[in-house]
């Protein structure tokens, strides 16, 4: 995997007994997913992925409800408790296409019992319903809810553009009204119109708003080696005052 290739890692923990029931449940998803070994392929897309399975994790609870608190008191996170197994999806990010394969595989993962879907490589968790409401809506770029999760810090910015082979995108605290929301706009822009944006260019969520002039940086957020870090870099918005 070349350092400018994204790795995406999907969290599903599940209810079964051991490996041999989680096979045979693999099995039985109407030929949606195969697994031979470790190597599982979503075969719509003919994709293969990496598929490690490991034991019951005591912490697992915890680390949905931090990235999850839109679900975190509803009954469907208490199984996330009851979890027997926990599986994890690796494969390669950087395109629409990779990005949706990997949506369709933990589908059927969850269709086979998985209880939750948790996106290691950008911080965010799903309810297994959300998560089949994802697929069913892929052709309407569902995958960008499904993998962008905005984050306030020191500055406020997106993480998981890189699934796609994207930039994030970056705004300091203060340069808009709803920083989150205009975020969320320019990279759904980004995502689904994939426009040839070139730094020193402006953008606006619609006429007669606030304009922004885009500008290029690293992704400083987060170390090298780190699965949340953007190797693309990030788009920053800055306000133009007028």
């Amino acid at each position: 995997m070349s350092n400018t290739e994204s790795q995406i890692i999907i969290c599903v923990p599940g209810m079964w007994r051991d490996r041999d029931e989680l096979v045979r449940k693999i099995a039985e998803q109407s030929g949606a997913i195969s697994l031979i070994g470790d190597k599982l392929t979503e075969t719509q897309s003919k994709t293969v992925f990496e598929l490690q399975v490991e034991a019951h994790d005591p912490r697992m609870a915890a680390a949905f409800r931090a990235v999850g608190p839109h679900w975190a008191d509803t009954d469907v996170m208490q199984q996330i408790e009851q979890h027997t197994l926990v599986t994890y999806l690796i494969g390669r990010g950087g395109s629409h296409g990779r990005a949706v394969a990997l949506m369709l595989a933990a589908a059927a993962l969850v269709k086979a019992g998985g209880v939750g879907v948790k996106i290691e490589s950008s911080g965010i968790a799903h309810s297994p319903q959300a998560w089949l409401k994802f697929v069913d809506e892929r052709h309407l770029f569902s995958a960008h809810e499904a993998f962008v999760v905005f984050v306030t810090d020191e500055d406020i910015y997106t993480c998981g553009m890189h699934s796609f082979g994207l930039r994030d995108a970056v705004i300091a605290i203060g340069e808009a009204d709803d920083p989150v929301e205009l975020l969320r706009v320019f990279t759904w822009y980004l995502f689904t119109e994939t426009p040839a944006i070139r730094p020193g260019q402006t953008f606006s969520v619609a006429a007669g708003q606030p304009r922004y002039r885009v500008s290029e940086e690293e992704c400083t957020q987060y170390e090298s080696g780190e699965l949340f870090k953007n190797q693309h870099g990030m788009w920053r918005l800055s306000r133009i005052v007028e």
